[in-house]
């Protein structure tokens, strides 16, 4: 079944919502999982939404790309005005912080690479925060914010993060962050448009442990990535140009790791630019799950 952006949004516009996205929903916050794969599973979570680590003002931890391909998430709750400092240091000689900030919708708020005291160590310092909402962070490497590690054991890449300077909204419940996505079921497609306002989209589906999924994402206008997430916020798959169309990303049989929500991110390919240069070209993505 395809369903077309335009009928997504007039029913957002019947319901008066107040994003022009599919959803909105909660996600706990971890409560001590934050790795993919075969990484140990609090029976207490609940795997049908998003479970990453959400960090309050002031707050660190030590975190590895074990159970990843070299990327997670993590979250924080923010107010407008606030100004965050978001910092990634490496604890060891072999990795080279990378890091993404987006709003719960999809907007690219900022992006770096070495900015930080430590030699290749990546800091956010002082981003304004538009608006009342939850972040997403991207915390990567260099070498793996649009590909997967090569050759190197994940477990060895560990790092600190650290939030400072948010407060969180009141309407948005402790412990708790808001996100919006477009909700598919394997076998389902959407068109959806990347513009300035939403350079990147995200798409959550339900799969089960072993499913092998393929999302691909081709376009006429834009050259594509696709990062794929556990609801762990563990990066599982990274792809930008092995679609049969050129410049289309395409995740192929992935292996499903976890039994839950899976979580994608749909951009192009330097999205980590769009903080400074903005978007080079607007298209509509021809996105799909099998």
């Amino acid at each position: 079944m395809k369903i077309s952006r335009s009928q997504w949004l007039r029913v957002l516009a019947a319901l008066a919502l107040m994003l022009a996205l599919v959803s909105s929903v909660s996600a706990q916050k971890d409560t001590g999982t934050t790795g993919g794969g075969d990484a140990p599973v609090d029976e207490d979570i609940d795997p049908t939404v998003l479970n990453l680590p959400l960090l309050e003002d002031g707050e660190s931890i030590d975190l590895s790309f074990a159970n990843t391909d070299g990327a997670l998430l993590v979250a924080f709750n923010a107010s407008e005005g606030d100004e965050v400092t978001i910092s990634m240091t490496q604890t060891n000689d072999n990795l080279d912080p990378y890091l993404v900030v987006f709003n719960s919708v999809g907007l690219i708020l900022a992006a770096d690479d070495d900015s930080g005291d430590e030699p290749l160590s990546s800091l956010i310092e002082d981003l304004e925060i538009p608006a009342d909402d939850s972040y997403f962070v991207l915390a990567t490497s260099f070498s793996t914010r649009n590909a997967a590690l090569d050759g190197q054991d994940g477990e060895d890449l560990t790092f600190e993060i650290t939030v400072s300077g948010n407060t969180p909204p009141a309407d948005i419940p402790e412990g708790s962050f808001a996100y919006s996505t477009y909700g598919l079921e394997i076998g389902e497609s959407i068109d959806i448009e990347v513009t300035e306002e939403y350079p990147a989209a995200f798409i959550t589906f339900i799969g089960s442990e072993g499913d092998e999924v393929t999302l691909s994402a081709p376009s006429d206008e834009l050259d594509t990535l696709l990062m794929l997430f556990d609801y762990t916020g563990a990066r599982i798959a990274v792809d930008d140009d092995g679609g049969s169309e050129p410049l289309a990303a395409e995740i192929a049989d992935a292996e499903l790791p976890l039994e839950g929500v899976y979580f994608a991110i749909l951009t192009y390919y330097s999205y980590q630019s769009f903080p400074d240069s903005g978007l080079i070209s607007e298209g509509i993505v021809e996105f799909s799950i099998e």
